[in-house]
């Protein structure tokens, strides 16, 4: 019996150009026809959500954002914690935390949650949560 490859190859080069633009910050939409393929690259604007808080965590933790989004994110827990509380603070509404980290609205509580206890308890938490916050008023500033 013969195996088919259904896959075209327009689709790993196609593949490759949404990673590539993603990872520049851009966001790619694409529409996939029978005949064409058709993409469009969108620049990313200052309205993007959390962009602030993404940019501050990257520079105080050195954590990239998609790496928060990872469903066991291990040693940057604390990176997490700090970006849950503080798009909350932003927004005030656990859906769109969620949206933004990928996970349920019930993993954004327990992260709220954990802030206090941290904060309270672990001086390198409090340490790193201050420094997120001087980073977010020098934003605010310019």
């Amino acid at each position: 019996m013969k195996k088919r490859n259904r896959k075209p190859k327009e689709f790993n080069t196609l593949s490759n150009f949404v990673f590539e633009q993603q990872a520049k910050g851009k966001i790619v939409v694409a529409t996939f026809d029978y005949e064409k393929i058709e993409t469009k690259v969108i620049e990313r604007t200052e309205s993007d959500s959390f962009s602030d808080i993404k940019q501050a965590i990257k520079e105080v933790a050195g954590v990239l954002f998609c790496e928060l989004q990872k469903r066991k994110v291990g040693k940057n827990i604390f990176a997490k914690i700090i970006f849950a509380k503080q798009c909350f603070e932003q927004c005030n509404d656990h859906n769109i935390v969620a949206k933004e980290l990928k996970c349920s609205t019930s993993n954004v509580y327990y992260l709220l949650k954990q802030y206090d206890i941290e904060y309270r308890n672990s001086k390198k938490f409090r340490e790193l949560a201050d420094k997120v916050k001087e980073k977010l008023n020098d934003y605010e500033k310019e």
